[in-house]
């Protein structure tokens, strides 16, 4: 993973640079046992068995240095050196996995208030779930979803929707934590004074769906916990992202199959942005993934984390930093050792229409993207016209996928007749001067001419 440190210097115009350097540097090695003198010898650096630093074992003075530069090029989008050799690395898989979960998450509202699932959210579960039927039959879409909310009638209808949902707690409890003020922090427990460990800058880190970002980390978990298990990879997604076509590449093409993690850059390359987007991430699961989750839980029970220094070395104070976009950066820098993961290139699989390279990208070259930063979601009824014409596709293509779902289960169109809506009548869909229906408020299973949403109606559909 300290492939992600080359990151900024190995991605041109959202693509991996594959040509190798002129010069590579060589990995951070072992020390003998006895090693030879040498004029002006490097200190070395103990283990620090505590939880909240690097295992720099067999580390030198200078290891560490370039570690940290590394980390600043990153932070700063200066990349000046390619290091390919801390790249996962290998072959690719010949075909790609037919046993896929593809993961996303709904979490629990705050003890104080109600559960309510905003409806048009349904209705981008409706459409993530039609397309991974649509792409890839025998993967299996499954719902990490918050306790409360499960036992609620929301359930049943996701269920009908074709989602298998994983009723879930948090992974970690506020007491488990042994430094109560990032405990509370994470929990958003409100400071007793005025002396506030996180401040207005700490809070505007936080990030994603809050301490509930964590329960991600069930994608880890091997043998897989998530129904319809076994499972040989995840591929965990946040709910608006858009599955345009088939991932079928992301193995054959890009995954080595030696990574545990496969996963992209942030939004941006500049200061404070993340190191990786906790949007999309690949895992194999295996015995590795399953020592990597209870890793991962322990540096969170270590408190560790702290203002200006996230978990460690600067890794982790970054926006979303309190969870997987500085943790999983810091553990595989730091922790899992080189060689575990693999940068994907984000413009194709988690373009957000923010970087310059991105924005710059064919629509039809995009394999999934990301409603988020500056292209926001469709089903909240945004005006389109202010957004950039590769962010109007995405949302077209999202409102056309949107329809499918819609004459597939026999509901009423809400949009322009037509067999493809254009950038201009994709804004009809969702008019800004009333409100239109939701397909949570049209759905009635009971109903007579309603359908579930399976692989095999799907199939029918197409």
């Amino acid at each position: 993973f300290l492939g992600l440190l080359a990151a900024a210097s190995s991605v041109m115009n959202g693509e991996v640079v594959a040509n190798a350097p002129t010069q590579t540097p060589t990995p951070a090695p072992t020390p003998a046992p006895t090693p030879a003198p040498t004029p002006t010898p490097s200190k070395k650096v103990e283990r620090r068995n505590n939880a909240t630093g690097p295992n720099t074992e067999g580390w030198t003075e200078d290891d560490i240095s370039r570690v940290k530069k590394l980390v600043q090029w990153v932070s700063r989008g200066e990349g000046k050196q390619h290091y390919p050799d801390l790249f996962a690395t290998g072959s690719s898989m010949e075909a790609p996995p037919r046993s896929v979960a593809v993961v996303t998450m709904i979490s629990d509202p705050p003890a104080e208030k109600e559960v309510k699932l905003e409806h048009g959210y349904f209705d981008a579960l409706a459409v993530m779930s039609f397309n991974v039927k649509r792409y890839h039959k025998n993967w299996t879409p499954v719902l990490i979803m918050g306790e409360r909310t499960a036992r609620t009638p929301y359930k049943e209808k996701i269920e009908k929707i074709g989602w298998k949902v994983h009723p879930m707690p948090l992974p970690v409890a506020h007491h488990e934590i042994r430094k109560t003020e990032f405990a509370d922090a994470l929990f958003k427990v409100p400071p007793a004074n005025k002396t506030n460990f996180c401040d207005e800058t700490c809070r505007a880190i936080y990030g994603g769906a809050g301490v509930w970002e964590l329960a991600k980390l069930e994608a880890w978990r091997y043998p897989s916990r998530l129904p319809g298990a076994p499972y040989t990879h995840v591929i965990l997604l946040d709910l608006d992202i858009n599955i345009r076509t088939s991932l079928s590449s992301i193995f054959t093409e890009w995954l080595p199959e030696s990574a545990t993690l496969g996963f992209t850059l942030g939004a941006y390359d500049g200061i404070g942005s993340e190191p990786l987007n906790g949007g999309f991430q690949v895992i194999k699961l295996s015995e590795d993934s399953e020592a990597d989750y209870h890793a991962i839980l322990s540096i969170i029970k270590s408190g560790s984390w702290r203002p200006g220094h996230g978990w460690g070395s600067g890794v982790g104070s970054n926006y979303g930093g309190f969870q997987q976009q500085g943790l999983l950066p810091f553990y595989y820098m730091f922790r899992a050792g080189v060689k575990r993961a693999a940068l994907l290139p984000r413009c194709l699989l988690n373009n957000m229409s923010m970087r310059k390279g991105c924005k710059d990208v064919s629509p039809d070259r995009v394999l999934m993207n990301h409603f988020t930063g500056e292209c926001h979601k469709p089903w909240q009824c945004v005006d389109i016209e202010k957004y950039a014409q590769q962010c109007q596709g995405f949302h077209a293509v999202w409102w056309n996928d949107s329809q499918h779902v819609q004459k597939a289960l026999n509901l009423p169109e809400r949009c322009p007749s037509g067999p493809t809506l254009t950038l201009q009548n994709a804004q009809l869909c969702c008019p800004h001067t009333k409100r239109w229906p939701y397909m949570y408020d049209e759905l009635n299973f009971s109903a007579p001419n309603t359908k579930e949403l399976t692989a095999n109606l799907v199939e029918d559909y197409f």
